[in-house]
Protein backbone atom coordinates (compact mmCIF):
# COMPACT_ATOMS: atom_id res chain seq x y z
CA UNK A 1 0.00 0.00 0.00
CA UNK A 2 1.30 3.34 -0.98
CA UNK A 3 0.84 6.17 1.08
CA UNK A 4 0.76 10.06 0.79
CA UNK A 5 2.50 12.31 1.99
CA UNK A 6 1.12 15.66 3.09
CA UNK A 7 4.08 18.46 3.27
CA UNK A 8 3.30 22.20 4.62
CA UNK A 9 4.63 24.81 2.91
CA UNK A 10 6.93 25.96 5.92
CA UNK A 11 8.33 22.12 5.20
CA UNK A 12 9.06 22.81 1.24
CA UNK A 13 10.39 25.85 2.37
CA UNK A 14 13.07 24.46 4.73
CA UNK A 15 13.48 21.30 2.65
CA UNK A 16 14.50 23.31 -0.47
CA UNK A 17 16.99 25.77 2.22
CA UNK A 18 18.37 22.45 3.30
CA UNK A 19 19.45 21.28 0.08
CA UNK A 20 20.51 24.46 -1.09
CA UNK A 21 23.16 24.59 1.52
CA UNK A 22 23.90 21.16 1.37
CA UNK A 23 23.10 19.21 -1.86
CA UNK A 24 24.44 15.90 -1.10
CA UNK A 25 21.84 15.65 1.22
CA UNK A 26 18.71 15.71 -1.59
CA UNK A 27 19.31 12.17 -2.29
CA UNK A 28 19.12 11.05 1.02
CA UNK A 29 15.43 12.91 1.93
CA UNK A 30 14.21 11.32 -1.54
CA UNK A 31 15.18 7.95 -0.67
CA UNK A 32 13.85 8.19 3.38
CA UNK A 33 10.22 9.70 1.31
CA UNK A 34 9.90 6.92 -1.07
CA UNK A 35 10.72 4.25 2.11
CA UNK A 36 8.55 6.11 4.06
CA UNK A 37 5.64 5.98 1.09
CA UNK A 38 6.35 2.03 0.40
CA UNK A 39 6.04 1.47 4.22
CA UNK A 40 6.65 3.61 7.19
CA UNK A 41 7.17 1.30 9.87
CA UNK A 42 10.89 -0.25 8.12
CA UNK A 43 13.09 -0.77 10.51
CA UNK A 44 16.09 1.53 8.85
CA UNK A 45 13.45 4.29 9.68
CA UNK A 46 13.15 3.99 13.62
CA UNK A 47 9.38 4.98 13.29
CA UNK A 48 8.09 5.24 17.03
CA UNK A 49 5.16 6.38 19.43
CA UNK A 50 5.33 9.80 20.99
CA UNK A 51 4.60 10.40 24.55
CA UNK A 52 3.28 12.92 26.23
CA UNK A 53 1.45 16.15 24.48
CA UNK A 54 2.09 13.83 21.27
CA UNK A 55 0.71 10.92 22.33
CA UNK A 56 -0.58 8.72 19.75
CA UNK A 57 1.22 10.27 17.29
CA UNK A 58 4.65 8.92 15.33
CA UNK A 59 8.01 10.25 15.13
CA UNK A 60 10.12 9.27 12.37
CA UNK A 61 13.97 8.87 13.62
CA UNK A 62 15.86 8.45 10.14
Amino acid sequence: MMRVLLQSSSFVRAARRLVKKHPEVGQTLEATFASLMEDAFQAVLKTHKLKGELAGSWHLAH
